[in-house]
This record gives structure tokens, C-alpha cells and sequence, in this order.
């Protein structure tokens, strides 16, 4: 997900002239080229490279799409209105099986655990002045407290439970490197 891929193009590049610039490879995720837009850049060459945040975009004639918002539009016809999600977190890995739409609560349901967590799951922390675990989850917007345990897997076990009846996605909190894209061109 990036913060503010919903409107991040104009989109007025036409579904018939996408088609006519690129090859979509399901299985692999990317984008090759159907003809040759420069000298450095040949007919069946892979398009595209990973930005900063680790999203892939292409540059297709000034413009610069993100590569998972181009794969909705080309496999579907339509531009997203929503998010685009990375199913297993991996944001660079656009095969059409790990892409879905999705609104910005859902996206949320499907984070990767972060760098800084020391619980090794989501919204589980110790509370060092109360000498207890702390269990949170967020839902609509607000965040529910779901009590204060004597131990990380009481406290692990509330928030699995709460992540269940609020419709988290299963790999949710999962490390991206946990996975592996397969695949080449």
C-alpha cells in the first residue's frame, strides 16, 4: 500500500494504448515492452523499476503509474477506485494472484509486522510501569483495548481473537520476508 496511491496518476492513459505499449506476464507480475521506446530499451525488455517505498512503477510517456494499479487496469479494463493490495506484503511482486482492490480499512487488515515491534505480534506490547502485557486492535477507525494479561500469550491470544471476529486477513502481522516471489521471465 502507499499512502496516497488512490489518485497518484490522472489516468488518462486509454486501456487499447496500454495494450498496444505492453505485455503483461501473469505468472511473473511484469511488464515487458512491445515495441522499442528508446535506444537503451528493446522490444520484449522487462518495464519498469522499484521506487523508494519498494513499488514498482513505469514511466509511459512522461507519466510515471504504479505497476500494481497498471496490472488492475490491464487485466480489468478500469482504472482501481480503491487501494491495491500486496496479498503477501511484498510490494513489488504485481502477479495478477497477489493483487486485490480493496478499501484503505481492509489494507489495513494485511500490514506486515513492523521493524520496531518487540512482541513479534501486532498491537502487543509490555507495559513496563504496569508489569503486564498490553492487547490493542484498531477497527473503524478506533482503537479497542482488549485488556492487560500476565503473559505475551494470553495477550497474543486476545489479539488473534479480536483479529478473527474483526475480519484481519491471516497473514496479517506476517514479515514480508517470509515469503518468496517465483518467476522469471
Amino acid at each position: 500500500m502507499n499512502y496516497n496511491e488512490t489518485n497518484t496518476t490522472n489516468n488518462t492513459l486509454e486501456h487499447d494504448h496500454l495494450l498496444e505499449l505492453l505485455k503483461y506476464h501473469e505468472e511473473e507480475g511484469v511488464f515487458t515492452y512491445n515495441y522499442s521506446p528508446c535506444n537503451s530499451i528493446h522490444k520484449g525488455q522487462i518495464a519498469g523499476c522499484i521506487n523508494g517505498n519498494g513499488y514498482m512503477h513505469i514511466r509511459i510517456q512522461g507519466t510515471i503509474y504504479q505497476q500494481h494499479r497498471l496490472v488492475y487496469f490491464y487485466m480489468t479494463g478500469m482504472w482501481p477506485q480503491k487501494q491495491i493490495d500486496h496479498k503477501n506484503h511484498i510490494t513489488h511482486d504485481n502477479r495478477w494472484s497477489n493483487l486485490r482492490e480493496v478499501s484503505i480499512s481492509d489494507n489495513m487488515r494485511n500490514k506486515s509486522l513492523y521493524s520496531n515491534n518487540t512482541s513479534g505480534c501486532p498491537g502487543v506490547t509490555f507495559e513496563e510501569r504496569r508489569g503486564h502485557w498490553r492487547a490493542v486492535i484498531r477497527n473503524n477507525n478506533k482503537s479497542i483495548h482488549l485488556g492487560y494479561f500476565n503473559t505475551k500469550t494470553e495477550a497474543i491470544c486476545a489479539r488473534k481473537e479480536a483479529e478473527h471476529k474483526y475480519n484481519y486477513y491471516s497473514n496479517h502481522g506476517i514479515d514480508s520476508n517470509h515469503y518468496t516471489v517465483r518467476g522469471n521471465i
